[in-house]
């Protein structure tokens, strides 16, 4: 607004608004301390996207890379897997989002994000997600080769 003139006016508007803005500002950095405040007193409150390590840090710091293009035909790892571990998959009492955590470890897998990396990602997306899981999930993909871990 400077640029475009000078005057006391102007000067007394801006530093008006400015004030008003800083006022806001001060407003909704109270009211989000607050929530944070009060999210922290909730003892079971267990938030996403900060899943607690089951494996060795070994496995959750492997690079899955994928081996294939597109979206996953579930009928490549049907061929691959026998029935014993084929079950795996049908028992959702495990995890009832674990279709849509699967799709989503997919996406998150570039060859550069770690396993640990990806379940971070897929837990701030759909909840607290297991590491065996995910490590579940990767060992059978690399047992189809479409999937490498290093």
């Amino acid at each position: 607004m400077r640029r475009l003139g000078e005057s006391p006016e102007l000067d007394a508007s801006l530093n008006e608004h400015c004030r008003d803005i800083e006022g806001l500002a001060n407003r909704e950095i109270a009211r989000l301390q607050e929530a944070v405040s009060f999210i922290a007193k909730t003892p079971a409150l267990i938030l996403p996207g900060q899943p607690q390590p089951a494996e060795s840090d070994k496995e959750l710091k492997l690079i899955p890379k994928r081996l294939f293009k597109g979206t996953l035909d579930f009928g490549v790892l049907k061929k691959t897997l026998s029935e014993k571990e084929l079950e795996w998959y049908e028992a959702r009492e495990k995890d009832e989002d674990l279709g849509k955590k699967s799709a989503e470890v997919l996406n998150f897998m570039n060859g550069k994000r770690s396993v640990y990396e990806i379940m971070k990602a897929v837990s701030a997306e759909y909840g607290e997600t297991n590491p065996e899981h995910v490590l579940k999930f990767l060992r059978d993909l690399e047992k189809a080769k479409l999937v490498e871990l290093s």
